[in-house]
């Protein structure tokens, strides 16, 4: 079981946390777009 303080910190910063794994995720997505062109070329 999470403490009352993790608790507290996953409820006040989940935009934080999920701004984070869209960046990360836009990275990967861009990496993976890249490769396709340059295995095209």
């Amino acid at each position: 079981m999470l403490s009352a303080a993790s608790q507290r910190l996953l409820y006040k910063f989940p935009r934080f946390y999920s701004t984070y794994f869209l960046f990360f995720a836009n990275m990967i997505n861009l990496a993976d777009s890249l490769e396709l062109v340059v295995t095209k070329a």
